[in-house]
């Protein structure tokens, strides 16, 4: 905030829906705008909160005074320009929550950009069930609108300020809060276990994405494997057997464990003298079939020999790949364009 001779400009990212309704207010009571942007920050954000609770509708001026209980708009002006910030908090939501004032403050001096946000923050304070809401929210340098949606969409397991700052999309926190679940539904591990598992990658600084990809390992409740194996040709049906089965060929088995989960693959290990993992995948509702085979290192095996391998499949009804339903040089394309295709099917025959 400077001068410029009398007039004074303001450094502050003004949202549509503030200006919306301090301009309505600012009719009945000239230079309650730019008195507004003059406050002290904390009675400041304690206004916007105020006037958020001011609905949308085309004609904003008589739903000022009829939505806050003031005779007028000039009465609203000069509560919310002399009041302090408590009672101008207590005037909106008609109580006012230990710290809410104090993480007003940390709005910092612009509004958030969402009007619905300040009312949802409210709540963090002053219900209960929220309280692990409320330790974030205080634990946080800044809060804004993105930081308000993170912290609502996490999982109450996931809440840890360190973690917040992480999400530069809101989305991604949804996202993360749909893929924690589908991992807790595939493991035994407890609430309590989680908890501090949580608790200790947020104090070693780590990363909310790499901790959801490791807690991928500890899945102990897959599907059973669609098929029998046999004598020579393992199912390779839990987290552990994909680990260590990886570890052996020097592959990148152990990033297979959510395909094998959702049914989306399935692998065996092949321990006759041809040591070779077969990729299985679902065609359809009920047939599956053979996609890969690999050796040691992703080496080729030979075809001729994939047959006797994977017979005991075969045998169940697996298709067995014969002919690549892909152009010449289609190979080539991927590799040069540095894309992944281990689902594009050739044909199949029993």
């Amino acid at each position: 905030m400077g001068k410029n001779g009398d007039r004074e400009s303001f450094d502050i990212r003004i949202q549509s829906w503030v200006l919306h309704r301090a301009w309505a207010i600012d009719q009945f009571q000239r230079g309650f705008f730019s008195d507004l942007l003059r406050l002290p920050i904390g009675r400041r954000q304690a206004a916007f909160a105020c006037l958020s609770r001011i609905p949308d509708h085309a004609d904003i001026e008589p739903q000022i005074a009829a939505n806050l209980t003031f005779g007028s708009q000039a009465e609203l002006a000069r509560h919310l320009l002399s009041a302090k910030a408590p009672e101008i908090i207590d005037t909106t939501f008609g109580s006012v929550p230990q710290e809410f004032a104090p993480a007003l403050i940390r709005c910092g001096p612009t509004s958030l950009a969402d009007r619905r946000h300040y009312s949802r923050l409210f709540q963090f304070f002053a219900e209960p069930g929220f309280e692990k809401h409320r330790r974030v929210v205080l634990g946080l340098g800044r809060i804004s609108s993105h930081t308000v949606q993170v912290i609502d969409l996490l999982d109450p397991l996931l809440l840890d300020h360190r973690f917040i700052m992480q999400f530069r999309e809101v989305a991604d926190a949804r996202k993360v809060t749909e893929a924690f679940h589908l991992i807790r539904s595939f493991s035994t591990t407890t609430d309590d276990e989680w908890g501090r598992m949580i608790e200790q990658v947020a104090a070693d600084g780590g990363k909310v994405v790499c901790m959801i990809r490791r807690w991928l390992e500890r899945a102990d409740l897959f599907p059973p494997p669609p098929f029998a194996g046999g004598e020579m040709l393992r199912p390779l049906g839990t987290a552990s057997a994909l680990i260590e089965a990886g570890k052996r060929f020097n592959n990148c088995l152990k990033t297979k464990i959510h395909l094998v989960l959702s049914r989306r693959a399935a692998y065996f290990e092949h321990t006759g003298e041809v040591p070779a993992i077969i990729e299985i995948a679902p065609l359809n509702a009920d047939r599956w079939g053979i996609i890969g085979v690999y050796g040691i290192n992703n080496g080729s095996v030979s075809p001729r020999t994939v047959p006797t391998i994977a017979a005991p499949l075969i045998e169940q009804g697996v298709l067995h790949q014969i002919v690549p339903n892909v152009p010449p040089g289609y190979g080539s394309l991927v590799e040069v364009i540095g894309a992944w295709d281990d689902l594009a099917f050739g044909e199949f025959a029993a």
